[in-house]
């Protein structure tokens, strides 16, 4: 839609401004080429400035990509430069000035406002005719500053507007996935628990049937019916025994939907992939092999390196971030994810419950885990058997 308007509004301006183009000094030299260079500014520019305008993230933790936002500046200083010889240009390097600006990244902004006044210089010179020039040096001095620095402001506030909603869209997307975690962590706790008392029902009836039939082998002076009444506690028993078993299975059994595919190094990839934070810098090392380590401790790894990235979005979403995993058959797993610590702390949620959760996974299967703040960054150490 918007690139509708300022074609419309471009084409309408250059029809308006035509003859005055034609007098210029430009219009004079070229003759009747000039109509071609106007026109071929006006369209250049329309098909460079959706090269320049913001494209918005597709997921919440996704980062604009830093070799877009390269040449976003590049034909921004194209469609500038072609507003200075161009009336049909004008109205595009306006919009583009207005998007840099958006990017609230100051060296791109100067270099942006610095072009646009050679720009205008360029402009009043050979596409302005000599009778029209009405105003001083000074004042139109005054007049550009202005205009440039309205602009400037409004590219800011749109930014600002747009790093806003980006991050309340982040803070409930985390809302969510931290809700769906502690729902699956209460459900996981409360089947643990009634798996315990179970346990001890069943040691309880286990026990009773050691008992018994202990009894039944050293004792050799019971009399028959003593005898038939161990056997049949022995059987009614382990009868109980056996029906507490398969409901203890029954509730050690995974939950609907918990029984996908383990994660592979793939997954690991696309994890880190999708998991970048505002600041867009989230580098992987990836050095396994040869092989794989069995799905159980890729699961385990997966959920580590999750746990960690959210944890870095989390509490530094502006800090680059650097995963590194390295394994051998022979030596295990290492995982490193480290962060810088911010300047000023994140004023994010957190119970620090899926750190304290690692450590307790780690500890199961015998590995180890350490996250810990050390000289201005935040490491996450974890180590595990690879089979």
């Amino acid at each position: 839609m918007l690139l509708v308007a300022v074609a419309a509004i471009s084409a309408l301006l250059l029809l308006i401004g035509l003859p005055g183009y034609l007098e210029s000094p430009l219009g004079v030299s070229l003759g009747p080429a000039a109509i071609l260079v106007n026109l071929t500014g006006l369209v250049a520019s329309l098909v460079l400035l959706p090269k320049v305008l913001h494209l918005a993230p597709s997921a919440p933790f996704e980062s604009p990509d830093p070799a877009r936002e390269r040449r976003a500046l590049g034909h921004a200083l194209v469609i500038i430069a072609l507003a200075g010889v161009s009336d049909g240009a004008g109205l595009a390097a306006v919009v583009a000035l207005v998007s840099i600006a958006g990017r609230r990244s100051w060296p791109p902004i100067l270099v942006t406002v610095a072009a646009f006044g050679v720009a205008y210089g360029l402009g009043r010179w050979l596409i302005v005719p000599p009778e029209a020039n009405t105003l001083t040096a000074a004042e139109e001095a005054i007049g550009i500053a202005l205009l440039v620095a309205s602009l400037v402001l409004f590219g800011l506030y749109r930014g600002s507007r747009r790093a806003l909603w980006r991050s309340l869209h982040q803070e409930a997307d985390l809302a969510r996935r931290e809700q769906a975690a502690r729902v699956l962590q209460a459900r996981e706790a409360e089947r643990t628990r009634i798996a315990r008392e179970m346990h001890d029902s069943l040691s309880h009836h286990l026990a009773l049937i050691s008992l018994h039939a202990g009894a039944l082998e050293y004792r050799d002076d019971l009399d028959p019916a003593a005898a038939r009444d161990a056997a049949g506690l022995i059987r009614s028993t382990s009868e109980t025994a056996a029906k507490e078993l398969g409901a203890v299975l029954a509730v050690l059994r995974p939950l609907p939907g918990g029984t996908d595919p383990a994660p592979t190094l793939a997954d690991v990839s696309t994890l880190v992939d999708t998991a970048r934070g505002p600041a867009g810098a989230v580098d992987l090392v990836l050095d396994v092999g040869p092989g794989q380590p069995v799905p159980a401790a890729l699961a385990h790894l997966y959920r580590v390196v999750q746990e960690s990235l959210t944890n870095a979005l989390k509490h530094a979403p502006d800090q680059p971030a650097t995963v590194t995993i390295t394994g051998r058959p022979d030596t295990g797993v290492h995982v490193t994810v480290c962060n810088p610590l911010p300047d000023t702390p994140a004023d994010a949620p957190g119970s620090g419950l899926g750190l304290a959760g690692l450590t307790e996974r780690m500890a199961l299967i015998g590995g180890r885990f350490t996250a810990a703040p050390t000289a201005g960054t935040f490491r996450v150490d974890a180590w595990l058997p690879w089979a």
